[in-house]
């Protein structure tokens, strides 16, 4: 019997075709390079800024965000990425273009936005930035986030600023300021930057005679590492302003830092900050930085007098040996013995070389005279104390 067939094939015959001309086609190109499937175009939009923000400074606003690397479809950026910057003010919902960028692909970027004068002045209002940045053809894939600050009067700059060192520290000292009525509620203070400038050993003019064993005391390594990266630290110093509105200094402000370190040279650099909220938004304004004032710490500052100092004769070895209370200061070198014949008016040094243990040996007294002995304390710097006070002690006569 004669099987009569259809001229459609059935779905498995249409699949088992199929399979057979796809492999047939993959064996043609195999070897010729052929790419696959053609790729949609990039249309080189880059990704959204992250993390912008923004941070007042007299009647300026630093804008500061990090450029992405790559397009919405993942693809490398190539050449600089423009993009504009805007600004909203106050009620006003609408966003302001207020400069142009163009920046490479993974760098850090900033914009500084110089308010005008009705935004300089008069009672905070909030202001709101965004960052939008383009395509070659001017399309954009959104906008950054929002980074906020606030118009109105800055604090006062930071005058009469000035240093001096103590022996507890560099004392710093400046002019107070009001405080407006509209910043009742805000916290302010005065943020001060200390920079390392040079240590003992870098060469700083002035620097004392005992710079070098000043920095074997306390490690030379650590020394030339600081000088060769300075460091920065930031003080923070609650303000109490005075008054209620703007006006001439009413007083001194002062802070010791009490962290300074005798025999470096630092700078120091000081703005007012004010930080309340507006609109339910934490923003902080800084006033514009003082001038730089520099300090050399070198130390000029003597060690304590000792005290506690006792004698004792030892005849059968003609000897007097003298002993006193230790000094504990950490800069301390060593000491100095005097002595002066009973009758004489100055004492003479009788110890050639720095005493380093708080006790001392009189080999060379004279037997049957009395002497009246003191003590004094150096440091690493050469400041040499006052003399202790003084005790009295003799050998009896042969």
């Amino acid at each position: 019997m004669k099987v009569r067939t259809s001229g459609h094939r059935s779905g498995a015959g249409r699949l088992i075709a199929g399979l057979a001309a796809a492999a047939l086609l993959a064996g043609l190109t195999a070897g010729c390079g052929t790419p696959g499937l053609p790729r949609a175009p990039s249309l080189k939009l880059p990704l959204p800024v992250a993390g912008l923000t923004a941070d007042r400074s007299g009647d300026t606003v630093l804008l500061s965000w990090m450029m992405p690397r790559q397009s919405t479809d993942r693809l490398a950026l190539e050449g600089p990425v423009k993009g504009n910057v805007c600004r909203a003010a106050g009620s006003s919902k609408v966003c302001e273009r207020v400069g142009e960028v163009s920046f490479a692909p993974g760098v850090q970027a900033s914009f500084e936005d110089h308010l005008p004068a009705e935004l300089a002045a008069g009672a905070p209002e909030l202001l709101s930035y965004s960052v939008e940045l383009l395509s070659p053809s001017g399309h954009s894939a959104g906008v950054s986030n929002a980074a906020y600050s606030a118009s109105g009067f800055a604090p006062a700059p930071v005058v009469s600023f000035a240093g001096t060192i103590r022996s507890d520290g560099v004392l710093l000292r400046w002019q107070s300021a009001g405080r407006p009525a509209s910043w009742q509620d805000a916290a302010a203070s005065v943020g001060i930057e200390r920079r390392l400038l040079s240590v003992p050993g870098g060469g700083t003019p002035g620097e004392s005679a005992n710079a070098p064993a000043r920095a074997a005391a306390r490690g030379r390594d650590r020394f030339q590492q600081l000088a060769a990266k300075p460091e920065e630290t930031v003080l923070s110093v609650a303000e109490d302003f005075r008054g209620s509105e703007p006006g001439p200094a009413s007083g001194e402000a002062r802070t010791l830092d009490a962290e300074a370190e005798f025999d470096r040279v630092y700078s120091y650099q000081a703005r007012r900050i004010v930080r309340f909220v507006v609109e339910g938004h934490a923003v902080t304004v800084a006033g514009a930085a003082s001038g730089i004032i520099t300090v050399n710490t070198r130390d000029v500052f003597p060690p304590a007098v000792p005290s506690g100092l006792v004698s004792l004769n030892v005849p059968e070895e003609r000897a007097i040996d003298l002993s006193w209370s230790p000094d504990t200061e950490r800069d301390l070198a060593g000491y100095v013995v005097y002595r002066r014949l009973r009758g004489e008016e100055k004492p003479e040094r009788i110890s050639a070389e720095l005493v380093v243990a708080p006790s001392f040996r009189d080999a060379k007294a004279a037997p049957g005279r009395v002497y009246l002995y003191s003590v004094s304390a150096v440091d690493l710097d050469g400041n040499e104390s006052g003399r202790s006070a003084e005790v009295e002690e003799g050998l009896p006569a042969k």
